[in-house]
Order: structure tokens, then sequence, then C-alpha cells
């Protein structure tokens, strides 16, 4: 059976990735309460907006500018400088929150270092595992973002209660900081990658062999979007506990990256991308029928054990058309569609959500997903069986 890692350096190298990505999120998850903070600024809940908003658009950019980080200055290197502008800009908050220029402008630096660190992130976590591995370790190392949102925010509003913003965003940040640092000067870079980008965003996008793999990460961007904007609100108006739907997603994610990628790391990643969506369509369904306490449990299992597979399923499936010294590009790519499909999502719900309710939305979703899932299926048919290559 081929090991997951070839040798001890990488599986260090992956461990203290993930311990430094881990510790990142731990902290910037904790800016949930910034709206609670802007409030007790007296901060307009216009002005407040923007400034949680910025993030998003700052992303994209930075996404955009990624692969040529990486190609110049390695993959390694421009992912720790995506979480060292993300921790920096949460120190910053120290000083800028009560302020909305300045804290605008630490919201766009945030927005900007996610950009640099996602695509070199998932690049770096994937090449650091052998072939069949990827998607398995990629799907692990994206729990690393999705764990510390499950307490992140219990901290802070903990530390609030008790000492208040008083140096809040240092106490929180210092670790992370350390933890970078540490992982910076620790950890070894990819060799072959670091190297002039070649081709064009614009050429891949005409790249038709890439063409669903770019679509399916449009979809399921804006799901993520939706998800994250409005799910909280639903359940509420429902007189639904949001941990009723937000446990068992966070559960699921879990299992899904430690077992289901295992079944899946050997099957073509057309058809892996299908069954993913499938399940998140599923999970919009149940939505759609009654939103329940029981359809809010089953629904946040179904999407997370469809979501959890996704995106490192179609970085995977996009890079095999590429030798690995190529791949900055493609990622990069996919990243940013995810980012533009994660602004445009909430942005056509705030639109038809009078129109067409809850039921109307979910129901759209359930559609979409279901397409994508069948736009993805006879792709397989023509590419054959086998898996990912390594």
């Amino acid at each position: 059976m081929e090991k997951a890692f070839t040798n001890p350096s990488d599986r260090r190298d992956f461990a203290l990735f993930y311990l430094a990505t881990f510790a990142c999120f731990f902290t910037i998850s904790q800016t949930a309460l910034l709206s609670v903070l802007f409030r007790d600024e007296h901060m307009s809940d216009r002005m407040a907006g923007v400034i949680l908003g910025a993030r998003y658009v700052a992303a994209i950019i930075g996404t955009l500018c990624s692969a040529r980080m990486m190609a110049y200055a390695g993959v390694l290197n421009t992912a720790m400088l995506g979480i060292a502008v993300m921790v920096l800009s949460f120190l910053g908050l120290q000083f800028a929150y009560p302020y909305p220029i300045p804290a605008l402008a630490m919201r766009l630096a945030a927005g900007a270092g996610f950009g640099m660190f996602f695509p070199a992130a998932f690049l770096y976590a994937k090449n650091k595992v052998t072939g069949t591995h990827q998607v398995r370790y990629m799907a692990i190392f994206q729990t690393a973002m999705i764990i510390p949102n499950l307490f992140g925010p219990g901290v802070a509003e903990w530390y609030l209660h008790r000492a208040g913003p008083e140096w809040f965003f240092v106490v929180m940040g210092v670790p992370a900081l350390l933890m970078t640092v540490g992982t910076w000067i620790g950890a070894n870079d990819l060799v072959g990658v670091k190297r002039p980008a070649t081709g064009s965003y614009l050429r891949l996008l005409r790249d038709r062999q890439i063409s669903v793999p770019l679509v399916a990460s449009v979809v399921i961007g804006m799901v993520a979007g939706i998800v994250y904007s409005y799910m909280a609100l639903w359940l509420w108006q429902s007189h639904v506990n949001v941990s009723w739907f937000f446990s068992p997603y966070a559960a699921a994610a879990l299992f899904s990256a430690l077992v289901l990628t295992r079944g899946a790391r050997n099957k073509p990643p057309q058809l892996v991308t299908a069954a993913a969506f499938l399940s998140v369509g599923l999970s919009a369904v149940l939505l759609a029928i009654d939103l329940d306490v029981t359809a809010a449990f089953a629904s946040g299992v179904l999407l997370a054990s469809g979501y959890t597979i996704i995106l490192p399923t179609i970085i995977a499936w996009t890079c095999q058309y590429f030798p690995q010294s190529e791949q900055a590009r493609p990622t990069a790519l996919v990243n940013t569609l995810f980012n533009v499909g994660g602004v445009l999502g909430p942005l056509l719900v705030g639109w038809l959500l009078g129109s067409i309710g809850v039921v109307g939305v979910v129901s759209g979703i359930a559609l979409a997903t279901f397409l994508m899932a069948l736009l993805a299926w006879p792709v397989r048919t023509q590419l054959g069986q086998s898996g990912l290559p390594s």
C-alpha cells in the first residue's frame, strides 16, 4: 500500500503547517465578535457592514495575486505570509476597531492575507502527500480552518465578558504569531514550484478539460457563502437552536475528512464530486421540506459530508492536468472562483429572499447542486475510471 508521506520530513512539515493554520484560524474566528465591539462603539450598522464585508473583496484580489507570489517566493512562503498578514491585522484591531477607517484597513489586510494563503495552503498540503492520499489529506487539512470556528468565538465571548476589550486582540493574537514564526522557520517548502508562472487566468478559463471543476468551485462557494451568512438567521426564525445544525455539521466534517475520503481515495474525481454535490443537494431538500430540529440535524450531516470533500477534490481534479511546477495558477483560479461564489451567493439571496422566501432559496440550492452533480457525472465516463494520478 502506498504511504501517505514519502519521508518523515514531509509528515513533520504537514503537521507543523496544520498547527500554524489551526492557530491562525482559532485567532481570526474570534472576529465573529467584532459586530458586538462595533455596536459598543456606537458605530452605524451600515459602516459596520462595510467593514465586516470588506475582507471578501480583498480576498479575491489576494487570491488572484497568489499564483505569481508562489512562482517567485515559493508556496510555503506565500502561505505563511498570508497567515502573518491575517494575524498581524488581527493584532492591529486592538488599536483600530473603535475607528472606521483604520478598522476597514485591518479587515482589507485580513482579506488579502486570506487570499494569499488559501490557494498556497491547499497546494502545499496536496503536494506534501503522495498521489492517492492527496484528497484525503487536503480534507484533513481543511479541518484546521473548520474546527476553530466551533470554539474560537466562545473563547472570545468568555474573555470579553470577564476582561473587556482591553488587550483582547493582543492576548488572543500573540500565540498565533509565535506559531507562525516557528512554522515559517521550521517547515520546508515544496521543490519544483518556485519558477515563473506560465499561461494566464483567461487561458485557464477557456480550457475545456477543467471547465467542470471551475464551475463546481463557483457553485460550492455560493453554497458556503449562503450557509455561513444566512443559516443561523433561518434557524433562529424557525425557533431551532443553531447547535442542532452546526454541531452535527462539525462532527460530520471530521468524519468526512478522516473516513469518507479514505473510501474515495481510488475513485475518479468526477464521481466523487458528483456524489458530494448530491449530498449537499439532499441537505437543502430537507430544509425545504420542514426546517425543524430533525431536518436541521440531518441537513448539517449531509452538507458537511459533501462540502468537506468537494473543494479538495476539485483542486486535485484540476491540477491533474498540469505538472507540479505549473499547479500554482490553476489552484489559485479554483480558489478565486470559490471566493467569488462566496460573495455572489449572499448577494443573490439578499435580492431574492423577499420574493421567494427561505423555501424558495433552499430549493434553488438543491436544484443547482443536483444540476452540478449531473454536470460532473458524464465527464467521468469520458475520462475513464482511473483515480487521481500521483
